[in-house]
């Protein structure tokens, strides 16, 4: 890749990435801190796509995946000549996949694939999903997270839970079966 080339890559990466303070993983908001082995900025597509060891983090929250996708809304020119970068707008959208694990102080959840939609200030996550609180477990097809209003909600099919008694006059664990 060229000089200019590669500057031009980084200044759109860098003017994209501006937008990504209005999405949120975490209740509050704030920056959002992406690393990766690789990102590649789609003007044309309005989107920013992360591969490899993807850990994004904001504020006490954090976001891992094999590959992260940024979709932003697209702005009048999108895609045409002009400055890099100056097609996209606020993100819209982040997606996860592959070995999705997102952490809060408070909880664990783990899946195959999950969706931040900014409108909704929702995170979808499905395929396998396991949400930890403590000790407690809740297993189920899919986990929806309202970001700010910290409410997690397992459903879509069967749900497991598993829960774990704390405190004076707590029940011994029953023996393991044979």
């Amino acid at each position: 890749m060229t000089k200019v080339r590669l500057k031009a890559a980084v200044l759109g990466a860098l003017t994209l990435l501006s937008g990504v303070a209005s999405a949120q993983i975490a209740g509050g908001g704030g920056p959002i801190d992406v690393r990766a082995d690789r990102a590649r900025f789609l003007e044309g597509e309005a989107r920013v796509v992360y591969t490899g060891s993807v850990v994004a983090k904001q504020a006490l929250s954090e976001l891992r995946a094999d590959t992260l996708t940024i979709e932003f809304e697209r702005r009048a020119g999108a895609g045409t000549a002009g400055a890099v970068g100056s097609g996209v707008g606020d993100a819209q959208r982040i997606i996860a996949e592959g070995n999705v694990l997102y952490l809060t102080p408070t909880e664990r959840a783990r899946g195959n694939r999950a969706v931040y939609e900014y409108a909704s200030d929702t995170i979808t996550m499905t395929g396998d999903v396991i949400l930890t609180r403590g000790e407690d477990v809740l297993t189920g097809p899919t986990l929806v997270i309202e970001v700010s209003k910290g409410i997690s909600t397992i459903q879509g099919g069967r749900v497991r839970t598993v829960i774990t008694p704390r405190g004076e006059g707590a029940a011994a664990p029953a023996p393991a079966a044979r």
